[in-house]
């Protein structure tokens, strides 16, 4: 143990752990008002872009990039949703990779169906 740690009870974790089922805090408790403005806005900006992303791929199947074009989006704001709405049950890969805007390939997405 380093003097850094003299006691055994001021120990703390070398990592965190954090179920996957459990959401992650937009903002702590601790935070300035701002922050928890900023936290209430990014949750309604996810919202919208999963929303748009949906519609987008009710058009057809589309790699990110695509679907950033279709609805207005950045295509990294599109792979941070992408994650999200097929754990969702939303949306799934089409196993294909297709060319995306800066000529290399992504994978492509669509619908669910159920």
């Amino acid at each position: 143990m380093s003097d850094y740690y003299a006691s055994a009870e001021h120990t703390l974790p070398l990592f965190a752990v954090r179920r996957i089922d459990t959401p992650i805090a937009a903002a702590r408790r601790t935070d300035p008002v701002t922050s928890r403005i900023a936290a209430g806005k990014a949750g309604r900006l996810r919202a919208d872009h999963k929303r748009k992303i949906v519609e987008a791929l009710k058009i057809s199947p589309a790699g990110s990039s695509l679907i950033a074009e279709r609805v207005g989006l950045i295509t990294y704001q599109v792979c941070k949703r992408t994650g999200e709405l097929e754990t969702d049950g939303l949306i799934e890969l089409t196993g294909r990779r297709v060319m995306s805007a800066s000529n290399s390939l992504e994978r492509e997405w669509r619908l669910r169906t159920n």
